[in-house]
């Protein structure tokens, strides 16, 4: 009769960890779900063979289709996090090629570019690239939406490989002094960039102050403030969509930051460009 009480207690104890295992995994699902939210992750892309690169890069080595960011934002008291999911959309580049020349959006004059050093008109190309940009623009301002990861077709990034300084970079970004002084984040640019000032350890002020072209616009991250900014001058379409950042930059008070370690930013695959190529 005693080894039966035992054993009887024994069962007892073993349900009931079962059950308060199976209610909690249940309750952690539940706050998942309830304080998921997704991060736009928006991919320019014109021609199906580059979409379909790009995924093959993005998926390489890797068995998710998406990750999840934990940041400490929601619901602290009950020392959990929330999740916010990562997922990427296509989003139709505008060609550039459909482009009339008296279209009003377009200033024909010439600007000075400064990596040929000679003046020279904007192309079609780099207008369907200007356009494809400003409508993302345009829809985080209209759908109230806080920030938008925004990549072009050439984008070198794995999500395998990425993942880990991708998270980081998201994090720290996420932080009050810095998401709500900065607008917009690059997270790849051309190897000559020279930090200005570290306001965390893996994001830095950007120096426009002496380097004109060196900011590429294949890996950013844009607010909702930021999209207003860009927009308040971008008609007529006048430069080229990098230039006419760094104008915004230094003449304006469009706050930008760039990823650290110089050597971590996302870089792009060898590849035709279409914005200069498309006249």
């Amino acid at each position: 009769m005693l080894i039966s009480s035992k054993w009887k207690l024994s069962l007892l104890i073993v349900f009931t960890f079962v059950i308060c295992g199976l209610f909690w995994l249940w309750d952690d699902q539940r706050f998942a779900a309830e304080n998921q939210q997704e991060i736009p992750s928006l991919v320019i892309s014109l021609r199906p063979e580059r979409w379909k690169s790009f995924q093959a890069r993005w998926h390489s080595g890797s068995v998710w289709e998406t990750f999840q960011i934990f940041t400490d934002s929601v619901l602290k008291q009950r020392n959990k996090k929330s999740y916010n999911l990562l997922k990427l959309h296509k989003w139709p580049a505008t060609d550039g090629r459909k482009i009339a020349l008296d279209d009003p959006r377009w200033d024909r004059q010439l600007f000075f570019d400064p990596t040929i050093q000679f003046p020279r008109f904007v192309t079609r190309g780099e207008i369907g690239c200007f356009d494809s940009h400003l409508r993302i623009w345009r829809y985080i301002v209209e759908k109230n939406i806080p920030f938008v990861l925004i990549f072009e077709d050439d984008a070198d990034i794995n999500l395998q490989r990425d993942k880990d300084k991708l998270e980081q970079w998201i994090l720290e970004f996420h932080q009050p002094a810095i998401k709500d002084n900065y607008d917009i984040v690059f997270l790849g640019y051309r190897w000559e960039c020279a930090p200005l000032r570290s306001v965390s350890p893996h994001l830095s002020e950007v120096d426009f102050s002496t380097y004109t072209y060196y900011h590429a616009t294949h890996a950013m991250l844009v607010t909702q403030r930021g999209a207003k900014k860009l927009l308040e001058h971008a008609y007529p379409y006048r430069l080229p969509l990098d230039l006419y950042i760094a104008e915004q930059v230094r003449h304006r008070d469009l706050r930008a930051l760039q990823t650290m370690p110089i050597g971590s930013a996302i870089g792009v695959v060898p590849m035709r460009s279409d914005t200069q190529s498309i006249h």
